[in-house]
């Protein structure tokens, strides 16, 4: 989910691993503050309902009718991934994530070879 951004493990605040590689070339820690609210967003509802960032960040793409294909290195990920699409956000929940996205003064290209 925006190649990671939005999976909750990275981030600038204590204890959060930083974007190194393609990741800071791309983004670089003004990214990172710019969806910070977004992603406080996300944890918050993720601990209510006792999922992590990133299951809550698929099923809420999932709730929009996007397809997700989000990657996994291991088998712990993979079912992470698998278990996002057993359960659905509320309608309070996806409207309130979609205000504070607008909010955010970012947007990532997923195909780094794409031209428009």
């Amino acid at each position: 989910m925006a190649l990671g951004l939005l999976s909750g493990k990275y981030g600038l605040a204590e204890g959060k691993k930083r974007l190194t590689g393609f990741r800071a070339n791309v983004f670089g820690d003004r990214s990172l503050r710019e969806i910070q609210p977004l992603l406080s967003l996300l944890g918050e509802i993720s601990s209510t309902r006792g999922k992590t960032i990133s299951e809550t960040a698929i099923n809420w793409t999932l709730c929009q009718g996007c397809l997700v294909i989000a990657g996994a290195k291991n088998a712990e990920q993979g079912r992470s991934n698998f278990s996002a699409m057993n359960w659905r956000l509320s309608e309070a929940e996806v409207v309130e994530l979609e205000a504070e996205a607008k909010k955010c003064n970012f947007s990532v290209v997923q195909n780094i070879f794409q031209t428009s």
